[in-house]
This record gives C-alpha cells, structure tokens and sequence, in this order.
C-alpha cells in the first residue's frame, strides 16, 4: 500500500511570513485612509471569513477561508471576523479577531483550532473576542465620524447595523479591487 509523503496542514501553518501579512495590513489601512471623505476621523475594516459549510448535517464540505480575508490576516479558521481600526491622522492600528473555540465535541471530530498565541502571532490583534460579541463591540468602536468598510452582501444584519450607526460603509467590492491592486505590488 502507497503513502503519500506529503504532509496535509487544513487549518495552519502558513508559508508566508508574519511579517507579510503585517505589511499588507498597513498598506491597505493607508490606501483607505486615502479614500475618506471630510467629517471621517476614523477608518474601520470588518473582514468576515468563510463559513463551515457542510454535505449533511453532520457531514462538513472541505474548508477553503475567503481570498481576501486571508491574505490580510493568514488566518485560515472558519467563521471569524476580523477588525482593523485606526484614526484617519494615527500611523497605528488596533485590531480584534472575533473567533470562537471549538467544544470538546467538535475537537474530538475535527481537531483543535491553532492556539490564539498561534492566531496573535500571525494577524496581530489586540485581542480576541467570541463572535457573538461583534456587535457590541461595533456599538463602542462605530460613530458618525467612522469610515468603514465591509463585505455587505455576506452579512445583512451587520450590514443594517453599521448603515445606521457610522458615517459610511463602503461595499467590499470597492475594497476587493484594492486589494487586488495590492497582490501586484506583494508586500
């Protein structure tokens, strides 16, 4: 009986370096920052990851994490959002990963997630956060002077939400050619 010798890694490790995705990150937060608009004191990404799709009920597809969201953060892990914020003046960013760990259950069936020292040293947040707390973190980080940037066709309620309580939401689709832009360049 033939083995392959070639070592299947689904959730982590990455190839590219750290330091990779760090550039992106900032290369992208000062392109939007180009794109605010007079009033916007601050710029907000929400980057929503693939979800876990499954054959059956109990039966999950193959996972493959969204373009986009991984080539910002390396974060290959189903359901997560990511956040990047940063003031429109500021050379900083903050950043949370929304990510919720898995039960003993689903370990036993699908393995353990890669530990958050793994996930912080690869995307960088400042901390992590269960995804039922997204919107009430948007609620502290989101304001009438806030630019922000999101995927809205992935996520209607959130679409909803951040329609009303920040200054603008810029389609994805916008933010989807920039970040094609920024792969010509590569970091």
């Amino acid at each position: 009986m033939l083995r392959s010798s070639r070592k299947i890694t689904t959730l982590w490790p990455s190839r590219i370096p750290n330091e990779e995705y760090a550039t992106r990150r900032d290369n992208l937060m000062k392109t939007l920052k180009k794109e605010t608009k007079i009033g916007e004191k601050q710029v907000v990404i929400v980057m929503k990851g693939a979800r876990k799709s499954f054959i059956a009920p109990d039966v999950p597809h193959a996972f493959r994490q969204k373009s986009h969201f991984r080539y910002i953060n390396g974060i290959t892990s189903p359901d997560c959002y990511y956040l990047l914020q940063s003031g429109t003046t500021s050379s900083t960013s903050n950043s949370i990963l929304f990510a919720d760990r898995r039960s003993a259950y689903d370990e036993l069936w699908e393995g353990k997630l890669p530990s958050e020292s793994d996930w912080e040293a690869t995307a960088k947040f400042s901390e992590i956060v269960p995804t039922n707390r997204l919107l009430q973190t948007l609620e502290k980080v989101c304001d009438k002077s806030t630019a922000v940037f999101f995927d809205s066709a992935s996520d209607d309620l959130l679409h909803k939400f951040l329609q009303v309580k920040a200054a603008s939401v810029r389609e994805l689709n916008h933010f989807a050619s920039i970040n094609a832009q920024k792969r010509i360049f590569k970091a």
